[in-house]
This record gives C-alpha cells, structure tokens and sequence, in this order.
C-alpha cells in the first residue's frame, strides 16, 4: 500500500503526464491544422495567380480597344472642340444680335430657337 502522502505524489505525477499528453495531442492537432492551411493556401494561390492572369487579359483586351487607337480620346477631344466653337459663337453674336440667331438657332428657323443651323 501507499500512504497518503506518497498517493497525493502518485497522483500529481499522474496529473502532469495526463496534461503533458493533452499538450502533445493539441500540438499535433495544431500541427495538422497548420498542414491543412498551407494545403489550402497553395489552392488559393494557384486561384488567385489564375485570376490574375484573366484580369491582364481583359486589361489588354480593353487597352488594345481603347488606347491604341485612341478612339475614346478623339471623341472627347471633338466634342470639346464642337461645345467650344459653339461658344465662341454664342459669344460673338450674343451682343450684337437679338432673336433666335443669339440662341445659338437658325436665322431661317421657326424664329424660336431651334438649333437647325448650328454649325
């Protein structure tokens, strides 16, 4: 038989490998979480590189439209050049001119301003 001191050792000693043997079994759970992660990454990785590759064809896809050309520059670059003649317009007759001419209309119009002879 044991005593009761030498019991309380037993079970202390008992206690301590117990919880040692917990600490082993969540370090080897950690362990395998830490495998299913880095597993998981090099999908995300591979998803991601994939993604990546699609986006730079559709960028130079949409560079090759717009900017080689230059299709969409022209167009702003016209109309800025239509709204600004037609402002210079309206500012050279605006003064000297009444009726539809100074709105920018036709002298040949309905006398309404409608914009029939805008150039």
């Amino acid at each position: 038989g044991l005593n009761r001191q030498e019991f309380v050792e037993a079970c202390q000693a008992l206690a301590g490998v117990l919880s040692l043997n917990h600490f082993v079994i969540i370090s080897q759970a950690l362990q395998s979480m830490d495998r299913h992660v880095e597993h998981e990454l090099v999908h995300l990785n591979k998803h991601q590189r994939k993604m990546n590759r699609r986006f730079l064809k559709l960028r130079h896809r949409l560079r090759k439209v717009y900017h080689f050309d230059g299709a969409p520059r022209k167009m702003m670059e016209m109309v800025a050049k239509v709204t600004e003649q037609r402002q210079r317009s309206l500012n050279r007759f605006g003064g000297s001119m009444m009726g539809s001419a100074a709105a920018g209309g036709s002298m040949l119009g309905s006398g309404h301003g409608s914009m029939g002879g805008v150039p």
